[in-house]
């Protein structure tokens, strides 16, 4: 903006009358009222981000932390526990309270056995200590607990239960909270939801729950009984983001994995904080809602009428939504996973979301269904030298602009394998290039689309880039991928988060 100074008399302290009329009257020197025009330049410019529609105005909203995510259902028994887990945020939650409910969210059943809550506690994580430990959470409190609950029910119907609103034990920035409640359960009714959690602790007895240190501690994934969330207010100017997606979205990891030597006992699975979504909010200084459940297809979101989506606080707006299906169900093929896809935009547009956007599918270890060119192949070449023996039907030849299918008749050979095929190549092939069929080709047939932003996304975040062992790869890196070649650490966890993590930035003044 221009400074009209020159239409200031220092005598009379008067402006023009343009300039009077901009910015008022009153002003004693040049300086200020060049620090008028500073702060008016500022004022529009903070106003102009203020009203885009991708910054959120200021004003409290609700946020949704999930402990487990069931889905299954146990047979039901006897249950006395004490259970744990922790929250951080990257910013300060004004309340929060915490919410259980007897579901499986991949079932339409609801289980019938009363669960009782017998009251929650809070308190400092504590590590542990020694070279040979990772000196993770130990299951336990350091210091003082504190109890902000008394005892509730848990409803029989499906429907959660809730603590009042906790003010008094805020949720600061950047700060681990553990919260740790007691349950218990009779032997009657249908069942106990189960399944599917991030790293949680339980011990023995519900009375323990006050205790700061636990008998016995057992530190381990799918540990959390019930489906138990946390759900917090808070009046920060920032995005908020829902993520869709199955158990590699919710963070769960298979097995211990090879450790390096001298470190023994690092538990497996992530921390609520450490899955790839709250992780890629934290990034950002943003919110993030984890609507991850394990096991689901893109079926179970879009047509099954399933109780998943029934976790999104009520009257929440998002800012934009972050979906990573397909892996479970890709034997569907991709006219499944185009009408799916678009069901679940709809629905997630019909919620107010404009901007979704959706990950490619990342290695899940399907080195059978994949092999090399042992040689190169012209344009029009009827049979192909493969490292590996594809069945007789569709293979999926390259992985760049001459990708193409071509159908094997017959296959010959010991190694390297001859293929022939039914009608010559459209492209020529070089050697090393991939072959792939059954689900390994859907995969990447399925993330070529997913590049090419379908049914109107703002993006494709490219999962499967980031976690290849090597470029085309069928397999995860085996730096980041579990032992099932399926599931990923909470090292992966940060790499996803880095290549989403921009999604939900906020934009910063100019």
């Amino acid at each position: 903006m221009a400074r009209k100074l020159v239409s200031f008399d220092e005598a009379t302290g008067k402006l023009s009358p343009d300039v009077e009329t901009a910015l008022g009257t009153g002003f004693a020197t040049k300086g200020e009222v060049g620090a008028k025009l500073d702060q008016t330049a500022v004022d529009a410019r903070v106003r102009a981000v203020g009203d885009a529609t991708y910054v959120r105005p200021p004003g409290t909203r609700v946020g949704m932390i999930p402990f487990s995510a069931p889905n299954t259902i146990a047979a039901a028994t006897v249950t006395d526990l004490t259970q744990r887990s922790l929250v951080q945020l990257p910013f300060d939650g004004i309340e929060w309270r915490l919410g259980v409910r007897n579901m499986s969210n991949r079932s339409t059943t609801v289980p019938t056995t009363p669960c009782t809550i017998t009251g929650v506690w809070t308190g400092a994580p504590q590590r542990t200590t020694g070279n040979t430990t990772g000196q993770r959470w130990n299951g336990n409190i350091q210091g003082a607990v504190t109890q902000v609950a008394g005892q509730f029910s848990v409803p029989t119907d499906g429907s959660f239960g809730w603590t009042d609103w906790i003010q008094s034990d805020p949720i600061q920035a950047g700060i681990e909270k553990v919260i740790s409640w007691g349950l218990t359960t009779p032997a009657t009714g249908t069942g106990i939801a189960n399944g599917n959690a991030l790293q949680g602790v339980l011990a023995t007895g519900a009375a323990q729950a006050s205790q700061a240190v636990l008998t016995d501690p057992v530190i381990a994934r799918n540990s959390i009984r019930l489906d138990v969330v946390v759900q917090y207010r808070f009046a920060e100017t920032v995005q908020h983001g829902l993520y869709v997606g199955d158990s590699r979205t919710i963070s769960y990891s298979q097995s211990r994995l090879p450790l390096p030597a001298l470190v023994t006992d690092v538990p497996v699975s992530a921390l609520p904080h450490e899955s790839w979504p709250l992780t890629a909010a934290a990034m950002s200084g943003a919110a993030g809602s984890n609507l991850g459940v394990g096991s689901t297809t893109l079926a179970d979101w879009a047509v099954n009428n399933l109780h998943l989506w029934d976790r999104v606080p009520a009257g929440e707006q998002y800012d934009f939504a972050v979906v990573s299906l397909g892996i479970n169900g890709i034997s569907g093929g991709l006219n499944g996973f185009s009408t799916h896809m678009q069901t679940i935009n709809a629905r997630l547009r019909s919620m107010g979301i404009g901007r979704i956007w959706w990950t490619t599918i990342a290695p899940a270890g399907y080195a059978d269904q994949y092999a090399k060119l042992t040689a190169p192949a012209a344009a029009g070449a009827t049979t192909l030298s493969l490292s590996a023996s594809p069945p007789a039907g569709t293979l999926l030849v390259g992985s760049g602009y001459n990708t193409e299918d071509v159908t094997v008749s017959s296959v010959s050979g010991t190694g390297p394998y001859t293929a022939t095929l039914s009608a010559g190549t459209a492209y020529a092939h070089t050697t090393d290039e991939a072959a792939t069929w059954n689900s390994e080709r859907w995969r990447r047939v399925i993330n070529a689309l997913l590049r090419q932003l379908p049914d109107g996304i703002a993006g494709c975040v490219d999962f499967e880039r980031v976690l290849e062992a090597t470029p085309g790869s069928p397999v995860g890196d085996p730096r980041l991928v579990d032992s099932d070649g399926i599931h990923y650490t909470r090292a992966a966890s940060v790499e996803m988060a880095r290549s989403v993590a921009a999604v939900s930035s906020r934009p910063l003044f100019a």
